[in-house]
């Protein structure tokens, strides 16, 4: 059996939401009234889990249920609020595309810039840099500045400058979607040799068959709270039939509503 390279243990974290626009006003006021500005939001509640080297982990739940929150703990990028964190592999997680750019410098600046933030030497971005050219398909736009690319060519040099900054531990929050169809083949089968190789991978999408294809055990997320983690079609299965509930109960909600209404005009 593999060793654990990530262990979470009953991990919380909170966010102060504020209510309104902070003035000096508002938080002199607040203070001699006792009062708070913010409140209390719980992205994670109480999560445990474990990860072993090599794992294939798909991340499920609606939006809003803390997977984001999930992979930053898991980067490091937030502290938990509470619980502990057993770390033995860094994580390098993609988020969102356009992080880390730049839009006045040029498509070479960025790729040394974005290099910088995934933590890639000036030297290894060098030794890449045909690579995540070829990959991303923009040499003839090397000099252009990133403001006149198309958001889909933003995606392609994005992706192409996390995955040569390569970890053994790898995690995609939504990332695999691509506005160019033609790139998403390319992107498809590089993630094709990524699960056959013996790296740790953390998957977030609401593409369920294609987790269910590609992950041997899911996460499945609830309001910041571990709802399950197991079997990937089990998990899928069993969020699956929450997700067609919650619907029918929102459904007939409305209902009620629409119907109260008429009966009171």
């Amino acid at each position: 059996m593999n060793p654990v390279i990530l262990s979470f243990q009953n991990v919380s974290k909170m966010f102060h939401v504020y209510q309104s626009q902070r003035t000096l006003f508002r938080i002199a006021s607040s203070v001699i009234q006792g009062k708070r500005l913010a409140r209390s939001l719980w992205a994670l509640r109480d999560v445990t889990f474990e990860i072993r080297k090599g794992d294939k982990i798909a991340v499920i739940g609606r939006n809003g249920a803390g997977k984001t929150t999930l992979f930053r703990v898991a980067a490091g990028i937030y502290k938990p609020t509470s619980g502990r964190i057993q770390q033995k592999e860094n994580v390098k997680s993609l988020f969102r595309y356009g992080l880390g750019l730049n839009a006045q410098l040029s498509v070479l600046d960025n790729i040394y810039l974005m290099g910088a933030y995934y933590g890639m030497l000036v030297a290894e971005v060098r030794k890449k840099l045909d690579e995540i050219l070829d990959f991303s398909e923009l040499e003839e736009f090397l000099y252009a500045p990133v403001k006149h690319l198309s958001s889909g060519q933003v995606q392609r040099l994005c992706f192409s400058v996390f995955i040569q900054s390569r970890e053994s531990f790898m995690a995609f929050d939504e990332s695999t979607s691509m506005a160019d169809l033609r790139f998403q083949k390319k992107v498809g089968m590089f993630f094709d040799d990524l699960f056959r190789s013996d790296q740790t991978l953390l998957l977030a999408s609401h593409n369920l068959s294609d987790l269910a294809a590609r992950c041997r055990h899911a996460i499945w997320l609830e309001k910041g709270g571990l709802q399950a983690y197991g079997p990937t079609a089990e998990v899928i299965k069993g969020y699956q039939d929450f997700c067609d509930q919650y619907e029918a109960e929102s459904t007939e909600q409305v209902r009620d509503e629409a119907g109260q209404q008429k009966l009171e005009r």
